[in-house]
């Protein structure tokens, strides 16, 4: 009788009897990983079904959701940080202290914008995803759970994506537990939650708008959902009316805003109350003037005169909030008549504001560069030369990096 030969594949052991056919001698450990896998797969939709289609704070998805939070994170290490616990993943030590260096200024910008308030503990947890998104943040970039006070954010995304992930949830924290105790967190619309925490979060990492804006289908506030098709969109309109009610009316527009709409009994009426303006037709200036765009475009090519179409340009930037739509092709006409009068100030500060809504390419940060040259600024050249190099791929870095050198030759 010849010896037999055996193996394993995932768990299961083959081998070859005299025959030399396939013979199966173990099964138990395949089961075992396929329980194990059911378990999982099981548990993980089942949770999230629960946490998608239960309000948060309902006590089900408040009661779901601690479990969860406590399963996955019980082992996890943690520093206090001004009175907030910041947990994280044992590979996430250096992360967590990046993220904790910004809390300070989230706390000042937080009194400022909605006051001196007695606010609950806070809880933040970084999460190092797995195979598997984890069950409460799901594919989000970051959570407030308001009956915890908890913070959700993804350890996976860039350091300036956490920063703005981070600030952004901060902001929920703060608005929420601005408002009266008699008051639910419905009684403010979606989008002035999402606005307000945008632009709160664009004071510390400000991403640039290109990857959001599409169609640019401006409805009346009272029709904009915050979710599905086009939301990404609705969050940029939402923050864009944020940072214009905060131009026109101060840092505490916020708070003055939360206490009417209680004091009048609706959103609507305490928006009235602040702004003396109705809420619905306030989104109009929203509404993109495109035929100014093609005039002022035309004007720019025909050679019109560049003191009148730079007069022309300004107005319509003042009759607008901050940002807006029409702002990228606005401040590049208004850069091109600087370059021509080589006013390098009013031109690197138009190239600053376009970049809020543009991908950076190392182009526009050379320019950069070269303006703040101009003026004699060698360091903040240097700054915009080591921006332009660190975008530039290796096939092109060589002029770059020469720019970059003449710099810090000048330097010395």
């Amino acid at each position: 009788m010849r010896e037999l030969s055996s193996f394993e594949i995932i768990g299961i052991k083959y081998m070859f009897d005299d025959a030399g056919r396939l013979v199966v001698l173990k099964r138990k450990k395949l089961k075992k990983i396929f329980v194990q896998i059911l378990i999982v797969t099981v548990t993980f939709f089942v949770v999230r079904g629960i946490i998608e289609f239960t309000p948060i704070k309902g006590y089900l998805g408040h009661f779901t959701s601690n479990a969860v939070i406590q399963m996955y994170h019980y082992k996890d290490p943690s520093i206090e940080v001004d009175g907030i616990e910041l947990t994280y993943d044992n590979v996430q030590k250096e992360l967590a202290n990046e993220l904790a260096n910004e809390i300070e200024a989230f706390e000042e910008l937080g009194i400022a914008w909605f006051g001196e308030n007695d606010l609950p503990q806070l809880e933040v947890i970084v999460t190092k995803q797995g195979k598997l998104p984890h069950p409460i943040l799901l594919n989000r970039n970051g959570l407030y759970l308001p009956k915890s006070n908890v913070i959700v954010i993804n350890g996976e995304l860039s350091a300036e994506e956490r920063v703005h992930a981070l600030s952004h949830e901060y902001a929920h924290y703060y608005l929420m537990n601005s408002m009266s105790q008699e008051m639910a967190i419905t009684d403010l619309p979606d989008w002035f939650h999402e606005g307000v925490a945008e632009a709160f979060a664009h004071r510390f990492a400000p991403l640039p708008f290109y990857e959001a804006i599409g169609n640019w289908d401006v409805v009346p506030y009272a029709e904009m959902v915050m979710k599905g098709p086009g939301a990404s969109e609705r969050y940029v309109m939402a923050q864009f009316t944020v940072e214009k009610l905060l131009e026109d009316h101060g840092e505490q527009v916020i708070s003055k805003i939360i206490t009417q709409t209680k004091e009048q009994g609706s959103f609507e009426e305490g928006f009235m109350e602040i702004t003396k303006q109705p809420l619905s037709g306030y989104h109009e200036w929203l509404i993109p003037d495109k035929e100014f765009l093609k005039e002022a475009s035309a004007k720019l090519e025909e050679g019109y005169n560049r003191k009148q179409l730079e007069k022309e340009l300004n107005v319509f930037e003042q009759s607008k909030g901050p940002y807006f739509y029409e702002a990228p092709s606005i401040y590049y006409i208004l850069n091109t008549i600087y370059v021509e009068e080589e006013n390098w100030k009013a031109a690197s500060s138009t190239m600053l504001k376009r970049m809020n809504y543009i991908r950076h390419f190392p182009g526009e940060w050379k320019m950069l560069s070269e303006y703040a040259s101009n003026m004699g600024d060698t360091d903040r050249a240097i700054e915009y030369a080591e921006h332009a190099v660190a975008l530039t791929d290796s096939s092109s870095v060589d002029s770059f990096e020469e720019w970059l050198a003449e710099l810090r030759d000048r330097e010395e």
